[in-house]
């Protein structure tokens, strides 16, 4: 049976909206503060400086997230832009220089892949 595979690819700064985004919704994701830079690297955990207020005292702190963590705020973004995604599908997300993907394979699993 044929499958089709879809690649939704975001730049950093949609990636950025797409996690200040989710952030707002899942207070446990990330702390409360506005992100100031994101770091893509291919094979590497996305790298997300977050600057935080404490005591008069500003402060930017660094978190790690892997791929898997930003599959729901990336679904999310697509959702409130607009991007039709269909629901019967297996979704992951990679990450590249500079660039985050949304995969999705839609169809049933190929086999020896």
């Amino acid at each position: 049976m044929a499958r089709e595979m879809r690649k939704i690819i975001l730049s950093k700064d949609e990636l950025v909206a797409a996690l200040e985004s989710y952030k707002r919704t899942d207070f446990e994701f990330l702390p409360a503060g506005k992100i100031v830079n994101c770091e893509l690297k291919a094979g590497a955990p996305v790298t997300v400086g977050i600057e935080t207020t404490f005591a008069n005292k500003i402060q930017t702190t660094d978190f790690h997230l892997d791929a898997h963590r930003l599959l729901e705020p990336m679904i999310r973004y697509c959702l409130e832009n607009n991007i039709v995604l269909p629901r019967n599908s297996k979704k992951s997300a990679l990450i590249g220089d500079g660039l985050a993907a949304l995969y999705i394979q839609i169809g049933p699993p190929a086999e020896g892949i």
